[in-house]
């Protein structure tokens, strides 16, 4: 039982300066990594993703609410505070499936597989906001060609009018900007490149961690020092392995490297 329970008791220590020297000992093999990855990221997205546009348009919510007197033309406070109010409506009425089926008939839309587009898919491309929470409102389109999201933002901004003035008496809408044609939103090559650069940096970083922490061989002699805590007394330096003049005239290129060679060949003359 204290056998086991000692054994309980023991914490798993991490040497943060091993794994930071291992890191640093695979640095080459980090770098390169993360720029295969990124490689791969930027050729991904430049063969295999296909790019998104947006086109974009501007309605202004009028609701009838300018006066006339003797003293000239007067706008209640409050009119604006009920355009502001009617932008969620109209974003409601914009996005409803009889609104935008009608867009589909004007614009004659056509799916991937020649049929008629249906509601659901044209709801998806569009976007509807207040800009900055005035009675202006932002109706954003984005499809895979330029040329379609304007002349989908085009044709809602041509409908909604009346669409509107049918459902709600005593209120229009007005063109503030028309769309134009639309610029790509997505995807970012460079941003794509960078994460597939960071995800290979981080996930070889990980890997060559993992390995100095469950490595129990014994690398140097400062291992034993902090690991033992026992005293060191001497370094057997391997001499094969020496390639510097580090050990005199017993190291690789020493003085007496071939002191054996020619001893056996005056030997062999006598």
């Amino acid at each position: 039982m204290a056998e086991k329970k000692a054994n309980q008791d023991e914490v798993f220590e991490i040497d943060v300066v091993s794994v930071m020297k291992a890191l640093w000992k695979r640095i080459w093999l980090i770098a390169a990594v993360g720029i295969f990855s990124a490689a791969i990221a930027f050729e991904y997205t430049t063969l295999f993703i296909k790019p998104v546009y947006e086109s974009s348009a501007m309605m202004y919510v009028n609701n009838g609410g300018v006066q006339a007197g003797s003293s000239g033309i007067s706008i209640n406070p409050s009119v604006l505070t009920g355009a502001r109010s009617l932008v969620d409506s109209y974003s409601i009425i914009l996005k409803s499936r009889s609104m935008l089926e009608k867009v589909i008939d004007e614009a004659d839309l056509k799916s991937s597989d020649g049929k008629t587009m249906e509601y659901e898919e044209l709801n998806g491309k569009v976007k509807v906001g207040a800009v900055n929470g005035t009675e202006i409102f932002r109706i954003t389109v984005r499809d895979g060609n330029p040329d379609m999201a304007k002349l989908l933002a085009n044709t809602i901004v041509s409908l909604l009018p009346y669409q509107i003035s049918t459902i709600v008496e005593g209120s229009s809408v007005k063109t503030v900007d028309t769309a134009v044609r639309g610029v790509k939103i997505a995807p970012s090559r460079a941003k794509n490149t960078i994460v597939g650069f960071v995800c290979g940096v981080v996930a070889v970083s990980l890997v060559v961690a993992v390995i100095a922490i469950v490595n129990n061989y014994i690398e140097d002699e400062d291992y034993i020092i902090q690991n033992y805590d026992m005293p060191l007394l001497a370094v057997i330096p391997d001499l094969r392995r020496s390639t510097t003049e580090k050990y005199g005239k017993y190291g690789k290129y020493g003085k007496y490297r071939n002191y054996y060679g020619n001893y056996q060949s005056r030997g062999g003359r006598s």
